[in-house]
């Protein structure tokens, strides 16, 4: 019987198991905040707001 939380429980193909392993797993975590923080501040920057 296959345990539930094996390294592979959330990827359900074989095309998925070789994606994650042979590309995704080496590469580093960014956090998701991160870039929209900074993408929040570049569109500030970049960007006219107008009162109304």
């Amino acid at each position: 019987m296959k345990s539930f939380l094996d390294e592979d429980f959330i990827l359900q193909t074989e095309t998925a198991k070789h994606i994650f392993h042979d590309y995704a797993e080496k590469l580093p975590i960014i956090p998701a905040e991160g870039i929209l923080q900074s993408l929040c501040r570049s569109l500030i920057k970049h960007v006219n707001f107008q009162k109304r």
